[in-house]
């Protein structure tokens, strides 16, 4: 692409941000694009863009100027003049990277976002297999204490083998399944820890 056909690619999306925050949207597609086309822009162009914003941000911009960079005629808005504000700092950082150091460093943080991007999916992911696996452990516990929820009463009571009957009485912990969910709840942390 020519240095004048990337200038013109840059003001058309330009006009399309301008668009976009006029109506007080955010299109990350489309900002990708504004800021891919802007670190194209050749030195020259970055120059002439950085003096564009420069006297429009001082409201000093003559219609030809506000036409084309896409603000359209009359006095500039205070959105407009924010925007203004962050793309003379944002140009005037530029002016002092060749084309080629903006190009690489725009790309490898594209490149750094999509690393990010793709450690939060698998972190998601992680996370919802780690829930469904401990779903599947809660409904597991919950399938083996009722298959043997009849026996608790039973060696509360002293009925089955006289082994088991006497470990139930000594073990506190065991006879905590004799308790309904209420009277779980009323325990106090020091008798959950003493038990």
């Amino acid at each position: 692409m020519t240095n004048s056909a990337g200038l013109q690619q840059f003001l058309g999306l330009l006009g399309e941000v301008l668009k976009m925050r006029l109506q007080s949207k955010f299109e990350q597609e489309l900002f990708d694009k504004y800021n891919e086309a802007l670190v194209r822009l050749s030195d020259e162009h970055v120059r002439q863009v950085y003096a564009d914003f420069m006297v429009v941000y001082v409201e000093e911009a003559d219609e030809a100027t506000l036409q084309r960079l896409g603000f359209g005629s009359g006095p500039v808005g205070e959105a407009a003049l924010g925007f203004a504000e962050m793309m003379t700092i944002k140009l005037g950082e530029m002016m002092d990277q060749p084309r080629h150091v903006r190009i690489q460093a725009h790309e490898a943080a594209q490149r750094r976002r999509s690393e990010l991007e793709a450690e939060r999916k698998l972190a998601a992911e992680r996370e919802r297999a780690a829930a469904a696996a401990l779903a599947e452990l809660k409904a597991l516990h919950s399938r083996v204490y009722a298959s043997c929820a009849w026996l608790w009463p039973l060696l509360g009571r002293g009925e089955g083998d006289e082994a088991e009957v006497r470990r139930f009485s000594r073990r506190s912990e065991l006879r905590l399944l004799l308790n309904s969910a209420s009277e779980l709840k009323k325990l106090s942390v020091y008798a959950w820890q003493s038990t």
